[in-house]
């Protein structure tokens, strides 16, 4: 990643616009540091397969006609497990498409 600024440009900076600077830097390569951590991979999804064949093993071995709780639960547990999966997938596509835009950025520049 380039910096924002060139060395001649930073040395000419007073010491608070210096702090604003250096806190700027830091919270930018946090950021890139967060997106690169979450661009390289999902290690929900393996965990995320593991439950929903328990559960589909569940549903498939027990008789539940009879209970209508036990059917509700294991429905509100299949839909919190869906939505925990796209969050982390969603999560991983979001980041990976804004390293991608910051490449494309910097190559412009």
């Amino acid at each position: 990643m380039k910096p924002l600024l060139s060395k001649e440009e930073v040395e000419q900076l007073d010491e608070e616009q210096l702090e604003a600077y250096v806190n700027t830097v830091r919270s930018t390569e946090r950021e890139r540091r967060s997106l690169l951590k979450h661009a390289s991979g999902y290690h929900g999804r393996w965990l995320s397969g593991f439950v929903f064949l328990a559960v589909y093993v569940v549903i498939s071995l027990l008789d539940l006609a009879q209970s209508t709780w036990g059917n509700s639960i294991l429905c509100f547990v299949a839909f919190a497990l869906i939505q925990w999966h796209a969050t982390g997938i969603n999560r991983r596509i979001d980041s990976l498409s804004r390293l991608l835009r910051d490449e494309i950025l910097e190559i412009e520049r």
